[in-house]
C-alpha cells in the first residue's frame, strides 16, 4: 500500500535520511500545490472542458499523498474512494473504484522523465442525493537515485475537486451515454444500476 508522508519521516532514523526526505518531499509539496490551484482553476472555469457536465458550485478540494506505491495500488484505491464516502454510494462506490484503480494503474505504468499524471472525471451521487461531478488529477514522482530509492521508490499525489453538478438539459439517454464512458470498467449489469441511481437525481 505504501505509507503517508508523515508515517514515512517517523519510520527514519537516520538524521542524513530524515534531512534527504525533507529536501525531497517538500519539492514535491511546492510542486503539488502548483497542480491543485491549476487544476481547482481549470475545473472552474466553463472553457475546462465543453463536453462534460457543468458544474454549479465548488463543494470540496482535497490533495492525497502517499509515498512507496506498488503497481498493485487496490489498498490506495480504496482509501481516496473512501475519502469520497458522503459522495459516492450504491452501485457508485463499485463504478468509483474501478476508475481510481484504472487511473492509478495507468500512473504508475507510464513514467517519463521520472514523472507521471493523469486525470479522471466521474458523475456520482451520494446517500443524500444530489448529483456530484468528482474531477481528480493524479501526479506522480518516481526517485531513481540510490540515496532516494533507499528511502521511498515513488510519490503519489491525488488532488479531488467535487462539485454540484448542473442538471439542466439532461436526458436519459445523455446518462446512459456517460455512465456507459465513465463507467465502462464495470459489467453490464452494475452500469444499468449505476445509470438508474443517477437518473433517479436528474428527474
Amino acid at each position: 500500500m505504501g505509507s503517508t508522508v508523515s508515517a514515512l519521516k517517523k519510520s527514519l532514523e537516520d538524521p542524513e535520511q530524515e534531512k534527504q526526505a525533507n529536501d525531497a518531499l517538500n519539492v514535491l509539496a511546492q510542486v503539488a500545490q502548483t497542480r491543485i490551484d491549476t487544476f481547482y482553476q481549470r475545473v472552474n472555469s466553463p472553457q475546462f472542458d465543453p463536453g462534460l457536465v457543468p458544474i454549479s458550485k465548488v463543494i470540496y478540494k482535497y490533495q492525497y499523498f502517499q509515498c512507496g506505491v506498488s503497481n498493485n495500488a487496490s489498498d490506495v484505491s480504496k482509501t481516496i474512494s473512501d475519502s469520497l464516502g458522503a459522495f459516492i454510494s450504491g452501485d457508485v462506490v463499485c463504478g468509483v473504484n474501478t476508475i481510481v484503480g484504472s487511473a492509478l494503474g495507468y500512473l504508475l505504468g507510464n513514467y517519463s522523465a521520472n514523472a507521471s499524471s493523469t486525470t479522471i472525471y466521474a458523475l456520482t451521487t451520494g446517500e443524500l442525493g444530489g448529483l456530484c461531478r468528482i474531477d481528480a488529477d493524479f501526479y506522480s514522482y518516481e526517485y531513481t537515485s540510490k540515496s532516494l530509492t533507499s528511502i521511498t521508490k515513488n510519490v503519489v499525489v491525488c488532488s479531488l475537486v467535487i462539485s454540484s453538478a448542473k442538471l439542466d438539459g439532461l436526458t436519459l439517454n445523455d446518462v446512459t451515454g456517460i455512465v456507459q464512458t465513465l463507467y465502462g470498467g464495470v459489467d453490464i449489469g452494475t452500469q444499468r444500476r449505476i445509470r438508474d441511481q443517477l437518473w433517479e437525481q436528474v428527474q
